[in-house]
C-alpha cells in the first residue's frame, strides 16, 4: 500500500531500501487524500521531526479518527509541552485515555502509573494493577515490569508471586528495559523465598476498630477500595465494613457524581466544619412590632 511504502521511502531500510524521504512524504500525502489514519500519523512524525509545524496538526488529525499510536504521540506532546504546544496535564491525561481504551500498550502503563500514583485522577491501585498486566500482555516493556513489581509487593490486592513476577521483570529486560535490568537482583532474591502466606483481612467490627487510620486507609487501598473522600477514620471505618464484612453502605444521595481530583483531606475537613458552624447557628429572630413601627 501507499501508507506501507511511503513509510519505507522515508525511512530507509539498510541494504534493501534507499532512505529518500521527499518520494516518501509524496506517498504519504496521496494517502492521506483517501483518508488513511496511518498515513496522516507517519507524515505527522516525519514532518514533527523536520521541525514542521504541520506535523502537530497531522498528529491531531489522526488522533480524531482514532489512531491510536497518535493518540499516545499527542498524550505525550500535551504533557511536555512539545513542539510549541501548551504544556497541559488534564488534556494530556484525556489523550492517554482515549489511547489506552483503542489497547495501544504504552498508553495502558501510563495511564496505569497515573492511577497508581493518584496524579490528576483518583488513586486506584487495583485498577492501575489491571492495566499494568494488560500492557504486560500486550509486550510494553515497562508494563512488564510494573506488573512484576505489583507481584512482587502484592499491590492492589493482588496475590503476591515472587516466580512469576521474576519471570516478567526477565521479559522487560530482555526487551532492553533498563531499570528492569536494573533491578533483576531485588528479583532474584525474592524468588529464592517461598511466597509469603495471604494477609489476613479483618472479619469483625471489633478488629476493624483496633486499627490506625493510615492502617485502615493503606488497606482499603490495597483492596483497590478509593477512599478519597474519607477524612475521619469512623468514614474509613464504615467503607471498611461495607468492603469486608457485607455492611449495608449508607444510602449516597448523590451516587453519580463525579469525582476526579483527590480532594485534600484538610480542606474536606475545613468544609465540614463551616458546614456544622452555619448549622449549629440559631435561627434569627423575628423583629418585634415595637421595632417595625419606629421604622415607619
Amino acid at each position: 500500500s501507499q501508507v506501507r511504502l511511503g513509510a519505507l521511502f522515508a525511512a530507509g531500510v539498510k541494504g534493501r531500501v534507499q532512505q529518500d524521504a521527499w518520494e516518501g512524504k509524496r506517498l504519504l500525502r496521496l494517502a492521506c487524500e483517501q483518508d488513511e489514519p496511518d498515513a496522516g500519523f507517519h507524515l505527522g512524525q516525519i514532518l514533527l521531526q523536520e521541525g514542521d509545524s504541520d506535523g502537530v496538526s497531522r498528529t491531531l488529525t489522526a488522533c480524531a479518527k482514532g489512531h491510536p499510536r497518535a493518540l499516545f504521540v499527542a498524550a505525550e506532546m500535551y504533557r511536555d509541552g512539545q513542539y510549541q504546544l501548551a504544556k497541559d496535564v488534564p488534556e494530556s491525561l484525556r489523550y492517554t485515555k482515549w489511547a489506552a481504551h483503542q489497547g495501544e500498550p504504552q498508553a495502558l502503563n501510563n495511564l496505569g502509573n497515573a492511577l497508581i500514583n493518584g496524579l490528576g485522577v483518583v488513586r486506584d491501585e487495583a485498577k492501575a494493577v489491571r492495566l499494568f498486566r494488560h500492557a504486560a500482555k500486550l509486550e510494553a516493556s515497562e508494563g512488564m515490569l510494573n506488573y512484576g513489581l505489583a507481584l512482587l509487593r502484592g499491590i492492589g490486592g493482588v496475590k503476591v508471586d515472587y516466580q512469576e513476577a521474576l519471570e516478567w521483570a526477565q521479559k522487560s529486560a530482555a526487551l532492553g528495559n533498563t531499570l528492569a535490568h536494573q533491578q533483576l537482583p531485588m528479583f532474584f532474591n525474592a524468588a529464592k523465598s517461598p511466597n509469603p502466606p495471604a494477609r489476613s483481612l479483618p472479619k469483625s467490627q471489633e478488629e476493624i476498630g483496633r486499627l490506625s487510620g493510615k492502617a485502615l486507609r493503606d488497606l482499603l487501598r490495597s483492596e483497590g477500595v478509593d477512599c478519597s473522600d474519607c477524612v475521619e477514620k469512623s468514614e474509613l471505618s464504615a467503607k471498611a465494613a461495607v468492603h469486608f464484612l457485607g455492611a449495608r453502605e449508607p444510602w449516597d444521595p448523590a451516587p453519580e457524581h463525579t469525582l476526579l481530583l483527590e480532594p485534600p483531606p484538610a480542606r474536606l475537613r475545613q468544609q465540614r466544619q463551616q458546614q456544622m458552624h452555619r448549622e449549629q447557628q440559631p435561627p434569627p429572630a423575628p423583629a418585634s412590632r415595637a421595632a417595625a413601627a419606629d421604622v415607619r
